[in-house]
């Protein structure tokens, strides 16, 4: 297979980053025994990777570090190398977010012509998105005039092409002038660079990039990487997928940073890894349940839940104003 596979990971043991790209590179090898790894990180991560933290070295033929700028944050320098890769490259190379799961063989990725590639943000085009409001907000923060289409950047084809270069050295430059301006999000910057030189983003098949958290559940059954978003995971937005759980992170750690034989039984079965109590959400559905409104009681929920059981009891009167239990 000549098409490299890329992972980005800036790390510290106070995350679990690195846990969740050594499950994807796992998966990764299990589908994929001849392939090409390539990890570019920062040289602070470079420095934590000692000890048992340096097993994930295991997984990869090729290391690349890569000096930040001292006074970037974590997520600063991840997008920073993200939106700068190309340069470092040599080649064809297919990116693969740290929190993926591969579910099979990807050489098919070699047929594939186009020189920049990659999947539709939740598989909607922006009309239909349910967070078109945010990326229009977004937009308008960076003065971006958006089309129709708004990639996800989890997972990237490139070519080693003229075009990638120049699409890449424009990105770079698009999101370093945002971020110096308060704005760090690597997406919308993606997309004023796709427009500043005429649109040469392609979209790739959903299956590359199986968006499970939204609307991704049509390509599941031909998914060949799951993408489970785990940077939206936590106690208010609990992920559906089993392994964006911290339980098995923390696994990892306590097995002296091995994959322990538990997940990687479960990587077999990547597309059954759901947790129990799940509620699939349709049409209008899924736009009233991401409203202004619904977020704010699901923050009560959570945060204030004597505070929400008062608010419930006024709701069930007010719908029931007559009823007497």
């Amino acid at each position: 297979m000549k098409t490299q596979i890329v992972y980005v990971l800036t790390t510290s043991e106070a995350d679990y980053y690195l846990e969740q790209t050594m499950i994807s590179l796992k998966s990764l090898r299990m589908f994929n025994s001849d392939i090409d790894v390539i990890l570019a990180l920062d040289r602070k991560t470079k420095n934590n990777l000692v000890g048992n933290r340096g097993n994930i070295l295991n997984y990869i033929d090729e290391l690349i570090v890569i000096d930040i700028p001292d006074n970037f944050t974590q997520v600063q320098s991840s997008r920073y190398i993200k939106t700068s890769l190309r340069q470092y490259i040599k080649g064809d190379y297919l990116f693969i977010d740290g929190d993926t799961v591969i579910c099979n063989n990807l050489s098919e990725i070699n047929n594939i012509r186009n020189d920049l590639s990659m999947v539709l943000d939740r598989h909607l085009q922006i009309c239909e998105h349910q967070h078109s409001d945010d990326i229009m907000k977004w937009a308008k923060e960076i003065d971006w005039s958006p089309a129709s289409r708004y990639f996800n950047s989890g997972v990237f084809f490139v070519r080693d092409s003229e075009i990638a270069h120049k699409f890449y050295d424009q990105w770079h430059k698009e999101w370093l002038k945002n971020c110096d301006n308060g704005f760090p999000r690597d997406q919308p910057s993606m997309g004023k660079a796709d427009n500043i030189l005429g649109g040469v983003l392609t979209e790739l098949s959903p299956e590359w990039n199986c968006q499970i958290v939204e609307n991704g559940l049509a390509y599941l059954d031909r998914a060949k990487i799951i993408h489970y978003f785990s940077s939206n995971n936590s106690e208010k937005n609990p992920c559906p997928y089993l392994l964006a759980n911290k339980q098995y992170y923390r696994q990892i750690r306590e097995n002296g940073y091995t994959i322990p034989d538990n997940i990687e039984q479960m990587l077999l079965n990547p597309k059954a890894l759901f947790v129990d109590k799940t509620t699939i959400l349709s049409g209008n559905d899924t736009y009233f349940f991401n409203t202004p409104l619904i977020r704010f009681l699901k923050d009560i929920y959570y945060s204030h839940p004597s505070t929400f059981d008062k608010i419930q009891k006024s709701a069930q009167f007010i719908k029931h104003p007559f009823r007497r239990n």
